[in-house]
């Protein structure tokens, strides 16, 4: 993910190894910093300083540097991407009505990412054990569509999983897809929480 702000131009990215890590440039004077310590929280990310225990909390609206429990640092966000939670703040109305979009379940809680949102990325339950990323679909919006990514892995790279999205219904009072299997192994789970 990017953001831009009135003082900072910041990024959350993906190494090849699967790891997060953060990079932030200050406009005024051209400081940055690297940060190989990133979680995901909620819908957005935590980068820690390991050197200062600062916490740089990224959220859809800004950051925050947060020391010793105290915030020392807030801006507010004037540009973002390419996350879900981006694109409901940068989308662009059309002229002629769209068919109602299929989303995938309900978020169970704020600490869910891409459940409830239309052909996520991403999803995760609030925990790395939980989470999967790089996802790619094919057969939006079919009665079935289809599903492969990363899962999360803080020991090296993440295993490849497939994702099955089914059973098209109402949930939360929008269409969604109400189950989600995930790998070879399982059942379907009911996703509208």
């Amino acid at each position: 993910m990017y953001m831009r702000t009135a003082k900072s131009a910041l990024v959350v990215c993906r190494s090849e190894i699967n790891r997060l890590y953060y990079r932030g440039y200050r406009i005024a004077d051209g400081a940055n910093i690297e940060l190989y310590e990133v979680y995901p929280q909620g819908t957005g990310y935590v980068a820690v300083n390991v050197a200062d225990s600062a916490r740089y909390v990224i959220t859809g609206t800004g950051f925050q540097v947060i020391q010793n429990g105290a915030v020392v640092t807030e801006e507010s966000a004037i540009g973002i991407g390419p996350q879900a939670w981006a694109s409901a703040q940068t989308a662009v109305p059309t002229s002629t009505p769209a068919a109602p979009a299929v989303v995938l379940g309900a978020a169970g809680s704020e600490n869910e990412t891409g459940y409830g949102t239309a052909q996520p990325s991403s999803i995760s339950l609030g925990s790395c054990s939980n989470s999967i990323d790089q996802i790619t679909w094919q057969g939006w919006g079919n009665d079935v569509a289809f599903g492969t990514g990363i899962g999360c892995s803080t020991t090296g790279p993440g295993s490849r999983y497939t994702l099955v999205a089914s059973d098209i219904g109402t949930c939360d009072g929008v269409r969604a897809y109400r189950k989600l299997k995930i790998g070879s192994n399982t059942s379907p789970t009911d996703i509208c929480r």
